[in-house]
């Protein structure tokens, strides 16, 4: 019974923290140069269409000729994650699939290259590329001093028999570089 209760308190805070890294996403606020973290001007929102090899092509392109603080470094931000709302999965693992043609014409680009991530809270069509966080990450969480994951405390009450328990969770996230993620909206 207490394994059960810590469990299902541990996973309400797996889900508040997907919730606040949701919500940055879907957000889409304002960085510090008071534009949005997707925004025409920054070339990181891709011409509407639902996952294909033409529009993974299309970000790839986006994301491997920006440019770094100054302008002019390409920092070459090589996608590894797309990210789907659960109404593209399907649309998405055919075209990230690894299969073994008959002809170069039908070989797939994108087979075995990147990994799906699937966000049943994103909204319907919209969906992400996300660098390699090892080469240029685009978030960051983090959790205070020795608090990593959910706390749980316990204390046993001296006028009743039984426990109370309380959890709390000190979890933080927010958006690093815009340069390493792409939106594409739905067709």
């Amino acid at each position: 019974m207490l394994g059960d209760t810590t469990a299902a308190l541990g996973e309400a805070a797996a889900q508040t923290e997907a919730d606040i890294l949701v919500d940055l996403i879907v957000g889409n606020p304002n960085l510090s140069d008071a534009t949005a973290v997707f925004h025409a001007s920054r070339g990181n929102v891709g011409s509407a269409a639902a996952p294909s090899v033409a529009a993974l092509t299309e970000a790839r392109q986006a994301m491997r000729t920006r440019t770094g603080l100054d302008s002019k470094t390409i920092i070459s931000a090589t996608p590894r994650y797309v990210l789907v709302p659960a109404d593209l999965e399907t649309e998405a693992e055919q075209v990230l699939a690894s299969i073994q043609p008959n002809k170069s014409d039908d070989v797939n680009p994108f087979g075995g290259k990147l990994t799906l991530l699937v966000e049943p809270r994103l909204p319907a069509d919209t969906w992400y590329v996300f660098a390699d966080t090892a080469r240029l990450a685009a978030m960051q969480y983090a959790y205070l001093f020795s608090a990593q994951g959910v706390q749980i405390q316990r204390t046993e009450a001296w006028d009743t028999l039984g426990m109370k328990f309380r959890a709390f969770l000190d979890f933080g996230a927010g958006w690093l570089d815009w340069r390493a993620a792409h939106q594409v909206p739905g067709a």
